[in-house]
């Protein structure tokens, strides 16, 4: 199995490595980077960005955004954005990434990370289920402008 180097970001050169990866991608933010960047570096910032290489590759990229349950009483955290690089999808080791999830929560105390993904979407949907994700959930989503 690969060995990952995750990383967060948080310098230029480290900033420049997701670029790179973050370029293939299809977001459609890319005018927005540096105002992105920004807001990655300030100062108590939401968000956190991790970048996965292997063999001085990188393989993905996650963003993530800091939250907090009401019910729980506890910190949470939600995918914003994730995303594999084409030339590994077929290669990559999911389990590892789910295990790599369960490490982060525990090292940062927190106890549930969400995502979403569209309803259509049923290779996702029955991947997911396959390691034990909670699906009972409905997220809306309501653009503001």
């Amino acid at each position: 199995m690969k060995k990952f180097n995750i990383i967060t970001v948080k310098n230029d050169k480290d900033f420049e490595s997701f670029i790179k990866l973050f370029s293939e991608s299809d977001c459609i933010w890319e005018k927005e980077i540096e105002k992105f960047k920004e807001d990655v570096f300030k100062a108590k910032s939401i968000i956190t960005l991790l970048l996965a290489s292997a063999e001085n590759v990188e393989i993905w990229f996650m963003i993530l955004i800091q939250s907090y349950s009401s019910t729980l009483l506890k910190d949470t955290a939600y995918i914003e954005e994730f995303y594999i690089s084409k030339t590994h999808r077929s290669q990559w080791y999911w389990s590892q990434f789910f295990s790599y999830l369960r490490d982060y929560a525990k090292k940062n105390n927190i106890s549930r990370i969400e995502w979403s993904t569209r309803c259509t979407n049923e290779s996702a949907k029955n991947f997911y289920s396959k390691y034990g994700v909670d699906d009972k959930w409905i997220f809306y989503k309501m653009n503001m402008d």
